[in-house]
């Protein structure tokens, strides 16, 4: 501190205080509870989607998509690296990393 703030505190009773355990206590806290509401509610359990699955219960959607991405026509083949080799379509901001790896 400078000399005019402990000439001015001169008198009035101060405390130390730790911002650094102050801030751990608050760190662990909200650790604490989010590891309880994590554990207490978890993350939904979703089963995989398999073409198997896909292929038995909507056969016509099945077909349709396939011959539609083995056409050549998907949506995702303009997308660009690393969907397909087109390096045309790749994201560009300055350099495009997409098409680094070829």
């Amino acid at each position: 501190m400078s000399w005019r703030s402990e000439a001015y505190l001169q008198g009035i009773p101060t405390k130390p205080y730790d911002l650094l355990r102050e801030g751990m206590i608050l760190f662990l806290f909200w650790a604490v509870v989010i590891v309880g509401l994590a554990a207490l509610f978890g993350s939904p359990d979703y089963p995989a989607v398999r073409g198997e699955d896909v292929a038995q219960r909507q056969p016509l959607a099945f077909l349709k998509t396939s011959a539609t991405i083995l056409a050549g026509n998907s949506s995702l083949q303009g997308y660009g690296p690393p969907y397909s080799p087109d390096t045309g379509n790749a994201h560009f901001f300055g350099v495009a990393p997409a098409n680094w790896a070829g």
